[in-house]
């Protein structure tokens, strides 16, 4: 599949996403669903074990609100003119969280002006699908999301991989509301900003 580049979409710890309201500002943006989603089978530590593919009845908006509302847990495609997106919903979490995630090399390809567009987009998205932190990083584990964890009032990142060594320096956008980071290795203000939301990198030196 290639490297690919992941946003994972976070509440604010005790809250919760509206993953319909995503829906729509994902189509909003001009992403068209696919005609199909898969339906993902995880197992504790969030390992996928199996994924079964569904046709998704028209308008696929719809569907993929029922399918969320009956506890499924769905990948399902999306793309506009440049990019085809993988679109995640559902986890392990008390207050599930979702995902948006691209080919890496399809990503960094665009131009800068294009992909600030992209980023914008993502913002907006969050916004109204109610998130309170996005997420940024590459190649994560196939158990990742077992390594999100809200503890009391903050989303603890752990970045360590299965054999030992750490992920590469990641990034988050917080909305400027919300006021509390994750607890991630040390991060500092990039001074770019996405909407409401303000971006901060970690600083491993």
């Amino acid at each position: 599949m290639g490297s690919r580049r992941f946003f994972y979409f976070l509440p604010a710890c005790g809250h919760h996403l509206d993953f319909r309201r995503a829906i729509h500002a994902i189509i909003g943006e001009g992403f068209s669903f696919s005609a199909s989603a898969f339906v993902n089978v995880h197992d504790d530590s969030g390992i996928l074990l199996s994924a079964n593919e569904r046709s998704l009845e028209p308008p696929a908006d719809r569907s993929l609100e029922r399918m969320l509302n009956e506890g499924e847990r769905l990948d399902v495609l999306c793309n506009d003119a440049s990019l085809v997106l993988t679109c995640g919903f559902g986890s392990q979490h008390e207050d599930p969280v979702f995902s948006i995630s691209m080919s890496r090399k399809s990503w960094l390809r665009l131009n800068d002006t294009v992909r600030a567009q992209y980023m914008q987009s993502l913002a907006r998205i969050a916004g109204k699908s109610r998130a309170a932190y996005i997420l940024v990083i590459d190649d994560p584990a196939d158990d990742f999301l077992s390594h999100l964890e809200p503890i009391d009032d903050e989303w603890v990142v752990d970045l360590g991989l299965p054999d030992g060594s750490e992920y590469d320096a990641s990034s988050v956008w917080v909305d400027s509301k919300v006021g509390i980071l994750p607890n991630m290795r040390r991060l500092r203000s990039t001074g770019r900003g996405y909407g409401d939301f303000k971006e901060y990198e970690e600083s491993l030196t």
